[in-house]
């Protein structure tokens, strides 16, 4: 279930955890820049280089999807342990696909507006 609300809620807990934005410059202090900038180019003739964006939000996996998909793979094991142990049935396959709806929390949304839209369109077609 905690796996669950982390994939749920994955965005509020990036948001949380990621540090406030730097304070935007003034507009002296962007004249003084433009000026530094102008005097560089025209009267010394140096070229800037452009600054090298370095983004950490364009990661393909970032830390709350590797701890949501790693709890959803642990409930599938243990719910496979519960069965093998014969446990409740319905326990167990409940934690097995609690743990798959978890792990593949993307394609799970895109499945749920996939079907909401087949849903409209048949009930629109009549």
């Amino acid at each position: 279930m905690l796996a669950l609300a982390m994939a749920v809620f994955q965005a509020d807990i990036r948001a949380t955890v990621k540090s406030a934005p730097a304070p935007e410059p003034s507009l002296g202090e962007l004249a003084i820049d433009a000026g530094k900038h102008l005097i560089r180019e025209k009267f010394l003739g140096q070229k800037e280089k452009a600054p090298i964006s370095n983004t950490t939000s364009d990661n393909l996996h970032d830390w709350v999807q590797i701890i949501y998909m790693s709890l959803g793979v642990i409930g599938i094991f243990l719910g496979i342990i519960s069965w093998i142990n014969k446990e409740n049935m319905r326990i167990s396959g409940s934690a097995v696909s609690l743990g798959f709806i978890v792990a593949a929390w993307q394609y799970t949304v895109i499945a749920i507006g996939i079907a909401v839209v087949i849903i409209l369109v048949s009930y629109l077609a009549d």
